[in-house]
Formats: C-alpha cells, sequence, structure tokens
C-alpha cells in the first residue's frame, strides 16, 4: 500500500511512502532510483521543502507515538544517513507542511496537535493547540505568514505564524475536514472532508 507520495520540487523524483519504507523514482524514466527502510509502520506523509532543500516523513505506531524523519537533499542523499529523526506528537503524524522558505517544518497527529519544527535542527519551534480532535491536514498560506489546518472537529483553524495564534476558525462543516489548500494569491482558503463538500472562505478580512 502507498498512503503517500510527492515530487521534488524540479520535478525529476518521486517519493512514495508505503509501510516501514519510502521509495524513489525517476519521474522522467520511471525507474527506481533507491529507497529508505527502517521507518516506523506506516508512511501516512512524505514533503519535499519548496526550496528543494529538505525531504521529510511521518509515520508512527497509532496511539503510541508519531515519528518524523528529515534529510538534507543532494544526489542520491537517499543513501545517505538522515538529518534529524524527531519524536513528535503522542500517536501518528499524519501530515507534514514545509514553509514556503523551507525553514519551518509543520506537523499534524491525531493527538489534536499541530507543531512547528526547525527541520534543520529538528528542535520545536512552537505548539498550535486548539483543535479538540484529530487534525488531518494543514497547509501554509503563499506568504508564509499563516497556516490553515483541519481535522475531525469539523473546523478549520486559521494560525498567525509569527505569534502562533489562532486568529480565526471557519466552521461549517457538518463531518470532519480532511484537505485544505490555500489560493495562490493567498485570500481564499478552500476545504473539503467527509460531507463531500467543497467550502471556499475569504479571509482577507480575518486579520493579521
Amino acid at each position: 500500500q502507498i498512503g503517500a507520495i510527492a515530487f521534488s520540487p524540479d520535478g525529476s523524483i518521486v517519493a512514495a511512502g508505503g509501510y516501514g519504507e519510502v521509495s524513489f523514482s525517476s519521474a522522467s524514466t520511471r525507474k527506481a532510483l533507491g529507497k529508505v527502510t527502517g521507518l516506523t509502520e506506516a508512511v501516512r506523509t512524505v514533503a519535499f521543502s519548496p526550496d528543494g532543500k529538505y525531504f521529510a516523513v511521518g509515520a508512527g505506531r497509532p496511539a503510541q507515538e508519531g515519528e518524523i524523519k528529515v534529510w538534507r537533499t543532494g544526489e542520491s542523499f537517499w543513501t545517505n544517513p538522515r538529518l534529524q529523526t524527531v519524536k513528535a506528537h503522542r500517536d501518528c503524524v499524519y501530515a507534514l507542511a514545509f514553509s514556503p522558505d523551507g525553514k519551518l517544518l509543520a506537523s499534524t497527529s491525531y493527538d489534536h496537535m499541530i507543531y512547528l519544527w526547525d527541520p534543520a535542527t529538528g528542535q520545536q519551534i512552537k505548539p498550535l493547540k486548539e483543535h479538540t480532535d484529530s487534525v488531518f491536514d494543514l497547509a501554509f498560506s503563499p506568504d508564509g505568514k499563516w497556516l490553515a489546518s483541519g481535522g475531525a472537529d469539523r473546523t478549520v483553524k486559521l494560525w498567525n505564524i509569527a505569534s502562533g495564534k489562532r486568529i480565526h476558525t471557519l466552521g461549517s462543516s457538518t463531518e470532519g475536514v480532511n484537505t485544505v489548500a490555500f489560493h495562490p494569491s493567498g485570500k481564499d482558503v478552500a476545504a473539503s472532508g467527509f460531507d463531500r463538500t467543497i467550502r471556499i472562505w475569504d479571509i482577507t478580512g480575518s486579520g493579521d
């Protein structure tokens, strides 16, 4: 089973996460390039930083611990030792997202928490705690100032990255929210989930 997939920023590599491993293939030739193994159970999310410097994997054991591993990219980087291993969350890591400048890595989990990390050091920058149930997805705004998150508590929350404070809660879903996205302009947030409805909010008046 493949639980996560991502292209590298230059489009040359496809990463696919399975059970305990991530495989890498050439996007042009479709040939296998290599893999990393030894990950904790199912890989649920993989992400390249937009600047192409880092590759991150989220996994973990249900109801026990989450795991994030980060590599510094480069030629055949999957053959190199990982840069960081972070024991993050008290449950599986469900989603990862890099900030546009690649200096922050956000993670979510079934444990209701969001954390911001420094991918270079593995140090926690700040926790974001206001969701009351599992958090399924998150996305940075194009300018990197805001983070949107959605989860099983049927809400989409907007966070100010600098302060770590929730600045708005968008809640009209009748079921859990499992995917969120910013418009390229940064003015709108879209979300959808188990009620099979796409909702779009204009957030220009949400504050700084």
